[in-house]
């Protein structure tokens, strides 16, 4: 897998690769290396992310484990390809707080990537239409983040404020 993993240069060829993990079952395998600490983990997340465009069933009972591994991680691309598919799917699996605040983390931490933040914010926001207590601190964290985001930040943050202020599910 490994060796797989490794050789990928292009978006066509991630596909081709999820095409063939999925036709020769190795699911898993793809699996423990994308939440591994190895240098190119972050492409089999890549990859996974693709198996989740393709055929998202296969990774959606993976979801609560990601929401579990996911602040344990230390390399944005991982973090980027998981919060991405976490951010697509309805929540119908536990979230504990450590995850929430990981979310937040990711937000305000000015070194983290803008896809980081945008999909941590998109997660924050769909947590917040199930625990509305949540929605007073979102927007004021947003509202500081977008001061001197990208603008990536800047527009996922305005359509998020506007949908709270407005109490409208931009998401669905």
């Amino acid at each position: 897998m490994e060796h797989i993993v490794e050789s990928l240069l292009s978006k066509e060829q991630a596909f081709l690769v999820a095409e063939s993990i999925i036709a020769n079952n190795q699911f898993e395998e793809l699996w423990e290396y994308s939440i591994s600490n190895k240098k190119n983990a972050w492409r089999a997340a890549w990859i996974l992310d693709k198996i989740y465009e393709k055929n998202r069933q296969i990774v959606i009972a993976k979801l609560p484990e990601m929401v579990r591994i996911i602040p344990s991680l230390t390399n944005n691309g991982q973090i980027r390809q998981f919060l991405r598919i976490l951010s697509l799917e309805e929540i119908e699996y536990e979230i504990d707080g450590d995850f929430i605040n990981f979310c937040f983390d990711c937000l305000m931490n000015i070194e983290s990537p803008a896809a980081v933040k945008v999909f941590a914010m998109t997660f924050l926001f769909k947590f917040s239409l199930i625990e509305a207590d949540l929605k007073n601190e979102l927007v004021s964290v947003i509202e500081h983040i977008v001061i001197e985001g990208s603008a990536g930040v800047k527009n996922r943050g305005a359509k998020i404020l506007y949908a709270i202020r407005n109490n409208q599910n931009i998401l669905k």
